[in-house]
C-alpha cells in the first residue's frame, strides 16, 4: 500500500505521530494521554490517514484497538519516515528503528546481549513468552521477529531459518546426582524423581505443559511447576527435583556448580534453534544481520561439559 503522489502533499507528520502511538499503546484515550491531547483529536488523525491511504488501518473494540492488514504493513514505514525526519532536525540525534522480537526468556537471556553487542543498526523491544505462546502468536501484529526451539509454524508473511542446533538434558543439583549413583543413569531410576515441570496461566486457569522430555509428563512424578526455566532450574538446585530443557539456558547453573547434567541411557537429545521474520517489516538487511549475530551468539555460547 502507498500514497498516491498527488495525496503526499496533504500528508501531515503530526498524524503519522499520532498513528504511531495508538499502535505502541493499543488504545485511543492512551496515545491521546502521551500525546497530551483529546481522544477526539486523536480519532481525527487516525480518520485523515485511513482517508488519505484509501483503507481502515484500525479495528476497535471495547478492550482497545488493533492494528489491520493495511495498517501492520504501513507500521515500519511510518517509523522510518519519523526517524527520517528527526535526523533532518539540526543537532537531532539518530534514533534507530525498533524492531519488537519474541522469545522465552531463556532464550533471550542467553543469546540477546550478544546480539545487542554486535552493534546493530535497529534497537530490539524484547517481548519474554512462553513458548507455545510465541508460536501462538506469530500472526497478533504484537512483534515481528520470533526466536524459539523447534519449527515455527508457517504464516503468510514470515520466513522461518535454521540458526544451528541446542542439546538438551536432564539437570539435578550435585547431591542428588552422587545419589543417583555413575552415569549413564538408567531411565527407570529417573521416572523415580520428582520433575519440576511447566506450567502456562491462560483465562481458563493453569495449564499444564509437556516440555518435550522423554518421559512425559504424564509418565513424571509432577513437583514443583513454575511458568520459566531459570525458576525451574532455580528450584531443582535447592531441591532434589529434576528439571529437563535445553543445556544452554542452564550454562551459568552448570558452571557454578549449582546444578549437574545427567548422562542418561539411550538419550542424546538436540533441537534446532530457529528465527522467524515478518518480511513485510522486516528488512531483508535486518534479517540477515539478526541471523548472523545470532548463529555467531550460539556458537560462542559454549555450554559446560
Amino acid at each position: 500500500m502507498s500514497i498516491p503522489p498527488g495525496l503526499l502533499s496533504e500528508l501531515r507528520i503530526s498524524d503519522v505521530v499520532t498513528f504511531l502511538a495508538v499502535h505502541r499503546c493499543r488504545s485511543l484515550s492512551s496515545a491521546a494521554r502521551e500525546l497530551r491531547v483529546t481522544p477526539s483529536q486523536v480519532s481525527k488523525s487516525i480518520s485523515r490517514l485511513e482517508a488519505l491511504m484509501g483503507a481502515p488501518l484500525l479495528s476497535r473494540s471495547p478492550h482497545g484497538v488493533a492494528l489491520l492488514d493495511a495498517g501492520l504493513r504501513v507500521v515500519p514505514h511510518f517509523e522510518q519516515m519519523i526517524a527520517l525526519t528527526r535526523q533532518l532536525a539540526p543537532g537531532a540525534a539518530v534514533e534507530r528503528r525498533v524492531v519488537p522480537l519474541a522469545a522465552p526468556s531463556w532464550l533471550a537471556s542467553s543469546l540477546l546481549p550478544h546480539v545487542v553487542a554486535s552493534e546493530l543498526d535497529f534497537r530490539i523491544r524484547v517481548l519474554e513468552l512462553p513458548p507455545a505462546q510465541v508460536r501462538a502468536q506469530l500472526s497478533s501484529g504484537h512483534f515481528d521477529v520470533a526466536l524459539n526451539l523447534g519449527p515455527i509454524p508457517a504464516q503468510p508473511s514470515w520466513e522461518s531459518v535454521t540458526i544451528g542446533p541446542v542439546s538438551k538434558a536432564l539437570f539435578v543439583a550435585p547431591a542428588t546426582a552422587a545419589r543417583l549413583g555413575s552415569p549413564p543413569i538408567p531411565v527407570e531410576r529417573i521416572a523415580g524423581l520428582q520433575f519440576v515441570s511447566p506450567i502456562y496461566l491462560t483465562e481458563t486457569g493453569y495449564l499444564p505443559v509437556d516440555d518435550d522430555c522423554p518421559i512425559s509428563r504424564r509418565e513424571r512424578i509432577v513437583g514443583h511447576e513454575t511458568m520459566t526455566l531459570g525458576l525451574a532450574l532455580a528450584l531443582a538446585a535447592r531441591s532434589d527435583q529434576v528439571v529437563f530443557g535445553p543445556v544452554l539456558g542452564a550454562v551459568d547453573h552448570l558452571r557454578t556448580g549449582a546444578l549437574v547434567k545427567l548422562e542418561v541411557e539411550g538419550w542424546s537429545l538436540t533441537d534446532e534453534l530457529h528465527l522467524a521474520c515478518n518480511i513485510d517489516r522486516v528488512t531483508a538487511s535486518e534479517q540477515k544481520s539478526l541471523a548472523t549475530t545470532l548463529e555467531r551468539a550460539l556458537a560462542t555460547s559454549v555450554p559446560v561439559p
